[in-house]
């Protein structure tokens, strides 16, 4: 069947089993063409059909196509909001230093609790004593090269001799020239022939020349890798690390801290350090470590006054013994106060049970023994026990001293503590006059280790025990 329309009269017809497109209109007689139908869309069963957007005339026109954009898709629940702050502050508890910072910076919602156990967290502690363990070894142990990893060096030492004949080829020095271990030094006492040997090697070496703001560089200090730390009164000589002489250490491993120390490093290069904006921002970083609680303070002189660091912590002490190369009175004078007084006071009045061992050679001494026997004069008077030591030791060319600065003190709590470091009872420390470290720590371990070294002297050599007359 096919519907036709008339041209002429616009009558429609139809015929029906034809295939013809034209045929004879019954009213007129024209010719007329078959009319065209629409066929409906062929759909496939089970496929959905595309949707058809209409584009209205107006914005086809334009010369830019507006196209709506799509919603976003929501984002996957951040797994660590999930974690309660409880769990998530006891998973942090087992990560070191570098971890909890990384996870402070790169997460915000890590960033309180990182820091929460930040500030508690107790680093690495061991500390060694001459007659307990051989310090140079002690020494190269932390400054090996491992896993083919180049360690980098920071030292501030006020003696860095140069190690002549026989000594030269164990030596701290020969060890760190063959292995061409980088090394930024800072001596006290200038040692051409230590510098010369450093810049043969093209190898870092600075000599420190103190300022007038500085009396002594004093300082014992290491930094390895900016982390790793030792603090203590061993100058790198044959008698300082070779178990000749009476002598105490402690390494610490703190990225925080290493970083301190280097920045401190850098303060003493400048000639007029306290000038410098990095004196008090070093001061305030001293003091917001030290208030935090992870069982460890540090004071670097002159910026923090060890005499009064140290007086601090023996306020509450029921026990002390001191072991010191020498010590100073008070300045009447210029109207300082020495630690000798309070010490005085403290067995004195407080009845501390208070034992100081001094080196036998610096009380006989021309250049010293006139200030440090009216030192020991004053403490006899007020009932401290004084001992004089000196290293028993194999004839050697070297010197044996009791070049040891320590205090380990029993508090009236029952904690037991430990103090040491460069710094002696010497007058230019009590006027806060050179650059020395020292440390405080509760850590049990140190405590231990360092009675076992006192205990060791004591075998060796107890001293002559002095009396007032």
């Amino acid at each position: 069947m096919a519907t036709y329309v008339c041209t002429r009269c616009r009558r429609e017809f139809t015929l029906q089993r034809t295939s013809s497109s034209t045929a004879k209109c019954h009213t007129c007689g024209q010719m007329c063409t078959q009319k065209a139908v629409a066929k409906a869309p062929v759909q496939v069963v089970g496929r959905p059909q595309p949707h058809v957007v209409t584009t209205p005339p107006s914005v086809v026109n334009n010369t830019a196509l507006v196209v709506k954009p799509m919603a976003p898709k929501p984002l996957p629940p951040d797994p660590f909001q999930l974690v309660p702050g409880n769990v998530l502050n006891l998973i942090l508890q087992y990560c070191d230093e570098r971890t909890l910072g990384m996870f402070g910076m790169v997460c915000k919602r890590f960033k309180p609790f990182a820091y929460s156990v930040l500030t508690r967290l107790v680093p690495h502690m061991a500390a060694y004593g001459s007659t307990t363990h051989n310090l140079k070894e002690v020494v190269k142990h932390y400054i090996t090269t491992r896993n083919d990893v180049q360690h980098s060096l920071r030292l501030a030492v006020d003696k860095f001799p140069y190690p002549h004949g026989k000594s030269y080829s164990d030596s701290i020095l020969d060890y760190i020239l063959k292995n061409r271990i980088p090394i930024d030094l800072i001596l006290g006492t200038r040692d051409q022939h230590t510098i010369n040997a450093f810049k043969k090697a093209k190898q870092r070496s600075e000599a420190f020349l103190p300022s007038g703001e500085i009396q002594k560089m004093h300082n014992k200090v290491w930094t390895i890798d900016a982390e790793g730390i030792i603090i203590g009164s061993p100058n790198i000589s044959y008698s300082g690390l070779e178990d000749i002489n009476f002598e105490s250490c402690i390494y610490i491993k703190s990225l925080r801290l290493g970083h301190l120390i280097g920045q401190y490093m850098d303060l003493l290069k400048q000639p007029n350090p306290s000038a410098s904006p990095l004196w008090k921002e070093i001061g305030q970083k001293l003091i917001d470590y030290n208030s935090e609680d992870h069982h460890l303070q540090v004071a670097l002189a002159p910026i923090i006054d060890i005499q009064d660091f140290v007086i601090t912590h023996l306020q509450d002490a029921s026990k002390i013994i001191i072991r010191q190369f020498l010590v100073s009175p008070s300045n009447e004078q210029k109207g300082l106060k020495s630690i000798v007084d309070f010490l005085c006071t403290l067995s004195w009045k407080h009845r501390v049970d208070i034992e100081l061992f001094i080196d036998e050679s610096a009380y006989y001494s021309e250049a010293t023994g006139y200030f440090v026997k009216k030192a020991v004069r004053q403490l006899i008077y007020n009932k401290v026990k004084v001992y004089l030591q000196k290293p028993v030791t194999v004839v050697t060319a070297h010197e044996a001293l009791q070049h040891d600065k320590l205090i380990l003190a029993e508090l009236r709590s029952g904690k037991q503590i430990t103090l040491l470091g460069s710094a002696g009872f010497t007058s230019a420390v009590i006027a806060n006059n050179n650059a020395e470290s020292f440390i405080y720590t509760d850590v049990a371990s140190v405590y231990n280790s360092m009675m076992k070294h006192h205990n060791s002297t004591l075998k060796k050599e107890k001293g002559v025990t002095l009396t007032f007359d």
